[in-house]
């Protein structure tokens, strides 16, 4: 006792449709009943993944460059969950999301973004659903980075000190990678600063590094590698450069000499003095150097040696401290002291009365008018050479007259005492 009809809405436009029910019959009074359909879309549901992870409204997501981010997108039915096929969903700006297995992906690689924040929107639409609308952010930071430092492939660490001397190659090598993938990053501006640019090479950055361009004592030298999208690199160390070791031998007539030790020597000897001055590891002689024998002159250089020649009679009788003091630039310098004693000379003294040899305390008999030629010889006892200039006396006589590389004196007997006399031959110089 009714009657019906089934209307599907997909026969009415969207919004509202204004609607009329007429029924009529003879013999009967029609009726006429108006009625509106307002058709709405079907509402619907977005669903936002970040590599796996869900994202909601507004959220922050943090990121490098270079990297490759999966966003997936659910779009669907509000009531049923059902997938909506075929509906179109954009990451406005960038593209359009692919559709597979009852969801929609974007593969996002983050050099497309700036560095800092990035506000990015997904829409969602299709014909008789509601259109979705998500907002996130992604915050592109530079990539993490890590730098290694090796000096003559020893790994040297911030604010280490490398001990060297001038004269020495320093290979310095720099390994700079991404922190996340380990892997080196190619084509950074590496520079050891005031210095120059590292050269890149099999998946290193190396530079040598003269030691001469450096100062003596303490240099603080800075590594700064750079690229676009990556974390730039400071790395502090320092070089302290020191003199470069030495070592000095010292030979006297020949024989070596240490430190502190005393030689025995006399007045008019010649000392001839021989130093080696060398590379303490190297033994290479030190070309150039200088050598002074302090207060008394400077050593002569040849064939691999620092030569002096002493004359003894610069020296004082008694205990003279003598000093060399050996030095070049950037090379240790070294001080070495010894001590000379210069004694007398050793001297013989011989005597002849009328030529023959009078040995000490021996008795000459002779006779009141009588005249003794009295002569001496004083000599030099190592060379046995006449001592020219000596003052020989005949005590309480007088001095004897040099010639002929000897001492004379005539001795009136006739002056001495009946009886033993005694008399005392000195001789100075």
């Amino acid at each position: 006792n009714q009657y019906n009809i089934s209307l599907d809405t997909n026969n009415l436009e969207k919004g509202i449709n204004i609607l009329t029910i007429f029924a009529q019959l003879n013999n009967y009074q029609s009726q006429t009943i108006q009625f509106f359909i307002n058709i709405k879309d079907i509402e619907t549901e977005l669903l936002v993944y970040l590599d796996g992870n869900q994202t909601f409204e507004s959220d922050v997501f943090f990121s490098q460059k270079s990297e490759s981010l999966n966003i997936t997108v659910y779009y669907q039915n509000n009531n049923s969950k059902e997938h909506i096929i075929g509906a179109t969903v954009d990451l406005l700006g960038f593209g359009s999301f692919s559709e597979l297995n009852n969801q929609f992906n974007f593969s996002l690689n983050t050099s497309n973004l700036v560095q800092g924040i990035n506000v990015l929107t997904i829409f969602a639409q299709f014909n008789n659903y509601q259109a979705q609308t998500f907002q996130f952010f992604i915050s592109i930071e530079e990539r993490a980075t890590t730098l290694l430092l090796f000096v003559d492939d020893i790994q040297i660490y911030p604010s280490d000190t490398v001990n060297t001397h001038f004269d020495e190659i320093l290979n310095i090598t720099v390994l700079y990678k991404d922190e996340n993938t380990n892997m080196h990053i190619n084509g950074t501006n590496v520079e050891l600063l005031g210095i120059g640019f590292l050269n890149e090479t099999s998946n290193q950055y190396t530079i040598s590094l003269d030691s001469n361009n450096l100062e003596i004592g303490i240099n603080i030298l800075t590594i700064f590698a750079q690229l676009d999208n990556y974390q730039s690199q400071t790395f502090q160390f320092f070089i302290n450069i020191i003199d470069i070791e030495t070592e000095l031998l010292v030979y006297l007539d020949g024989n070596q000499t240490f430190e502190n030790d005393v030689f025995f020597s006399q007045k008019n000897e010649l000392l001839n003095i021989t130093v080696y001055y060398q590379n303490n590891n190297s033994k290479e002689h030190i070309i150039g150097a200088t050598v002074d024998l302090l207060g008394l002159g400077s050593f002569s250089e040849l064939n691999n040696q620092f030569n002096f020649s002493l004359n003894t009679n610069n020296l004082v009788q008694g205990i003279n401290v003598l000093t060399i003091f050996a030095q070049f630039n950037n090379y240790q310098a070294q001080t070495f002291q010894f001590f000379i004693t210069i004694e007398e000379r050793a001297t013989t003294l011989l005597l002849f009365v009328d030529d023959i040899q009078i040995y000490p305390s021996d008795t000459v008999n002779t006779h009141f008018d009588e005249i003794l030629n009295i002569t001496v010889l004083y000599k030099d006892e190592n060379t046995n050479m006449h001592i020219n200039g000596t003052n020989v006396e005949l005590l309480g006589i007088g001095f004897l007259n040099e010639t002929s590389n000897q001492y004379n004196i005539s001795l009136d007997t006739n002056n001495l005492e009946k009886g033993i006399n005694i008399l005392t031959i000195f001789a100075q110089l």
